[in-house]
């Protein structure tokens, strides 16, 4: 039944793919903005 699923439903594999990879990108993005603003206030301090 799974296979089967696997095989008629194959657009919501990529469906869930972009669900985790958009996020994963915009916290990515944010992250490293964090990290450079820390990293800025640091350097000051």
């Amino acid at each position: 039944m799974e296979a089967k699923l696997a095989h008629t439903h194959p657009n919501h594999q990529y469906a869930t793919a972009s669900q985790l990879v958009f996020p994963s990108v915009l916290v990515i993005n944010s992250v490293s903005e964090l990290v450079s603003v820390f990293a800025h206030m640091s350097g000051q301090n």
